[in-house]
């Protein structure tokens, strides 16, 4: 078996927030809360740490394709007019877990 791996997949990520504000206006937290989908690859590295146990050192880029919300569309569309959007974005991700188990 070889000891590196490559990752590609994606999902939802679900965004929670406790409140908005701008301008010193809190805006209810809940009509904030919203998704945006996201694609992610990334590269992995096992180091046998015993018969079933290893360390997985893995380094992955997570692309972001927007955020939205019921609260954000309501905030672009009530006066002044504002045009507030979230667009692509990149992050990266490094770190170490541990593998047990067959």
């Amino acid at each position: 078996m070889t000891p590196l791996a490559i990752e590609l997949g994606g999902g939802v990520a679900f965004w929670r927030f406790d409140k908005f504000i701008v301008d010193n206006v809190v805006y209810p937290s809940s009509e904030w809360d919203g998704t945006e989908p996201f694609a992610f690859a990334g590269l992995a590295y096992n180091v046998p740490i015993g018969p079933r146990a290893s360390i997985q050192l893995f380094g992955r880029v997570l692309g972001g394709f927007g955020y939205s919300s019921t609260g954000l569309d309501d905030f672009n569309a009530a006066p002044p007019a504002s045009n507030m959007k979230s667009e692509f974005n990149l992050g990266f991700l490094v770190g170490a877990g541990i593998r047990v188990g067959r």
